[in-house]
């Protein structure tokens, strides 16, 4: 007589642990999904291990999981569900070189549903043009973010800022910047925010104002936005638009610093090297 190796499982002498330990295996899943090792096919049994696995963090199987929402396995078919966790998994470097084709794919059918997220992950795609099976059109990722923008959706305003900022497909235009830029500032983005004191400090599509800059700095750098502490810390160090205050500025390049960003830290180095910053 002959056993499956559900049964075999069932037959250990220490039956909870072989359960679960076979169970928390992705390979359990795939058996369920394909109708191997001596398991019997059942493709809900298979989405409900994915799908366990998922909740408790496995990137791999939120990839598996997004892979039977996209071919109806286990459950129906949901484009946009198939995006969102392939897009999880690809975030974390899973299922990425597993299926680059098959993943624009995925993008491209919940764009298509209406899906904005879906839209503007598509646009960044042609944009990019990098590793993922599409040709980079920059015309094209411009056209989705414009669309998307006069839809009210604040990602896209500031992905169309961007274009207009810096002549990505289409024609360089620092006052169309500077205007999507004080739109998203006003809805208390800290992105918009700090690009909005960058167009005011230079210039760029508004007469400069370095109050204005400071003012904006601030606003992000509240937020916790690393590269207006920095500026902002600058701005103190060097008295621009405000009055000069060393500590002040140390307090914003080390908050910045802790974020990693780069030209803080290399500033927080040098004032203890040349012990700039003693405070009782």
């Amino acid at each position: 007589m002959s056993y499956t190796l559900e049964q075999k499982l069932l037959s250990c002498t220490n039956l909870g642990k072989a359960i679960i330990k076979e169970k928390n295996h992705l390979d359990l899943g795939h058996n369920y999904r394909l109708g191997r090792n001596g398991i019997m096919k059942d493709e809900k049994k298979a989405f409900e291990i994915y799908k366990n696995l998922s909740d408790d963090g496995d990137v791999e199987a939120t990839f598996q999981l997004g892979y039977c929402f996209d071919y109806g396995i286990g459950v129906e078919v949901d484009a946009n569900k198939a995006f969102e966790l392939y897009k999880v998994s690809a975030d974390k470097g899973i299922g990425v070189n597993v299926d680059k084709e098959k993943a624009f794919q995925a993008y491209q059918s919940a764009a298509n549903d209406g899906h904005s997220n879906a839209q503007l992950c598509l646009a960044s795609l042609y944009e990019s043009g990098e590793g993922i099976g599409v040709e980079k059109n920059e015309i094209k990722a411009f056209e989705i973010y414009k669309e998307l923008s006069d839809l009210d959706y604040l990602k896209a305003q500031l992905k169309l800022g961007w274009c207009y900022d810096y002549g990505v497909g289409t024609t360089m235009d620092k006052t169309k910047a500077f205007e999507l830029y004080k739109i998203i500032a006003e809805k208390e983005n800290s992105t918009g925010q700090f690009n909005l004191g960058i167009c005011y400090l230079y210039g760029y599509g508004v007469e400069r104002d370095i109050e204005k800059a400071t003012y904006w700095y601030k606003a992000a750098a509240d937020k916790g936005n690393k590269f207006a502490q920095y500026y902002l810390g600058r701005c103190y160090e060097i008295g621009s638009g405000v009055d000069v205050d060393i500590a002040k500025s140390f307090e914003l390049y080390m908050k910045s610093a802790q974020s990693e960003c780069g030209d803080a830290q290399k500033c927080v180095g040098i004032a203890y090297e040349n012990g700039q910053f003693i405070f009782k």
